[in-house]
């Protein structure tokens, strides 16, 4: 959980619903350790089990969540927290009649997956909770929200990029004519498990590498040498920050699931901070100068 990004992108929430024609963006889930909700982790940053509602403002915010769940909100010291034990029901009630709140944002949408986050069920459960209410999708709101990058979130991004190119530059200065596709990603591999790094995306996605233009391009890399032709690396991103050695993205790397040695992670969690790269290179790449400061 990172409070400070956390409270970044909520402020860009807040502003994002003053300039929408909802009162208030809420965002509602549940048990989302196993039915993601993909903007948790720009609102709240953890998992919640027991029915929430993020209510977002454009003054101020307030989660509505399980008292099992608040100690953690509390920490996070970014909302308003409103515990309850039995029935979300009067705690969320009592949360938009104070915002004066009337119409309602929430995450539906018919083009935006990341926007369509509020599943059937729980769009049902919302009705019946708040059956005077307008609900209106927030696919705009939400396209503010993750589009608009925070500062902490470029200074990730370019560390990512930074990180991406170093390892491109140096898997050119090590590949042959004889080198293959599947030897340059295995290099590549290779060196984000030294970094520490999981991959953006799928694993075995992550890099894809295609010598000469009759590659067929979007699958793993094959046994192909690469010759004299252009080389086209594409597809590969790593996270903004090494994780830890031993664990990766919380978890442990299990027998069952791994992937390249790494457990997957969700795609969403990927995505932050993460920034892809697709170069055609050639045999030797000039590394490009560091500007220098100071």
């Amino acid at each position: 959980m990172d409070a400070s990004l956390v409270a970044e992108k909520v402020e860009q929430a807040r502003d994002a619903v003053a300039e929408s024609d909802a009162d208030v963006w809420l965002i509602f889930c549940r048990e989302t350790d196993e039915i993601h909700e993909p903007t948790l982790p720009y609102v709240l940053g953890f998992d919640v089990v027991w029915p929430t509602a993020i209510v977002i403002g454009s003054e101020e915010s307030t989660v509505v969540l399980g008292q099992h769940d608040a100690p953690t909100a509390e920490e996070l010291g970014v909302h308003e927290v409103r515990p309850y034990d039995e029935s979300i029901e009067e705690p969320l009630r009592e949360t938009l009649a104070r915002l004066g709140a009337e119409t309602v944002a929430v995450n539906f949408d018919r083009d935006d997956n990341v926007a369509d986050g509020l599943t059937h069920g729980m769009y049902l459960r919302l009705d019946d909770l708040l059956p005077d209410r307008e609900f209106v999708g927030a696919g705009g709101i939400v396209a503010d929200v993750r589009g608009i990058k925070s500062g902490t979130e470029h200074e990730r991004v370019a560390a990512a990029a930074e990180t991406t190119l170093d390892l491109l530059h140096d898997a050119a200065d090590e590949w042959t004519l004889e080198t293959t596709e599947e030897e340059v990603a295995d290099y590549l591999h290779g060196r984000m498990r030294e970094a520490g790094f999981d991959s953006a995306w799928s694993w075995e996605y992550c890099p894809t590498v295609h010598a000469g233009g009759d590659a067929d391009g979007g699958g793993e890399a094959q046994a192909e040498r690469l010759g004299r032709e252009p080389v086209v690396v594409d597809d590969v991103a790593v996270p903004e920050q090494p994780l830890d050695g031993r664990t990766l993205n919380g978890f442990e790397p299990a027998a069952d699931e791994r992937v390249g040695g790494f457990r997957r992670q969700r795609e969403q969690e990927r995505f932050d901070g993460v920034v892809g790269s697709h170069l055609v290179l050639r045999s030797r790449v000039p590394r490009p100068r560091r500007r220098r400061t100071g």
